[in-house]
């Protein structure tokens, strides 16, 4: 479905939905965070990805969910509260899931695209200059619709590849922790 769009792909193995952004850490509270967070009871929950958007400023191609689980709030809510617990701060802004699918998506690639979904019968891209927040989406006949089972929570860390910013981001599992069935 993409393929030909100018940007850089993020490999599915890479794909997640960040429930509760941290940014980097010093070793204390991140060790106190790992032996709280086993404690977190949640439920597993499904997240169906029926948009896609493109982010302007970040220059970000993503799949976003138009609908939130009462499972998954609440996940979010006991990641943040926890965070804040151990003397975290963590991103204010609230639960929106999205999965990154690619980076470094000129504007242009994006518009092109969405001229081409056009005329394939599938929902255009929204006029980029009404675009909210540098924000422009295309509807679920684009995307075909994707859906993801939660069925644990991770503490993960981002991996850049020092001096080779072609190279994607590399996401590190630290630790996992089930979600009730």
């Amino acid at each position: 479905m993409l393929a030909g769009l100018a940007g850089r792909a993020v490999a599915p193995a890479d794909w997640h939905v960040t429930l509760c952004f941290l940014g980097a850490l010093p070793p204390e509270p991140l060790e106190a965070l790992q032996a709280s967070a086993g404690q977190i009871d949640a439920s597993a929950f499904a997240l169906s990805f029926g948009h896609l958007e493109y982010w302007r400023e970040a220059r970000v191609l993503a799949a976003t969910a138009a609908w939130v689980p009462q499972p998954a709030r609440a996940l979010a809510d006991a990641l943040r509260a926890l965070a804040c617990s151990v003397g975290i701060t963590p991103d204010p802004r609230a639960l929106r899931p999205h999965v990154t699918l690619m980076r470094a998506v000129p504007a242009q690639a994006w518009r092109d695209f969405g001229a081409r979904a056009g005329h394939a019968g599938a929902v255009g891209p929204v006029d980029m200059d009404r675009a909210v927040a540098g924000r422009a989406a295309m509807g679920q006949d684009v995307l075909g619709g994707l859906t993801l089972q939660a069925r644990e929570f991770r503490l993960a860390e981002t991996r850049e590849p020092s001096g080779r910013p072609a190279v994607p981001l590399r996401y590190r599992t630290l630790v996992r922790w089930p979600l009730r069935p």
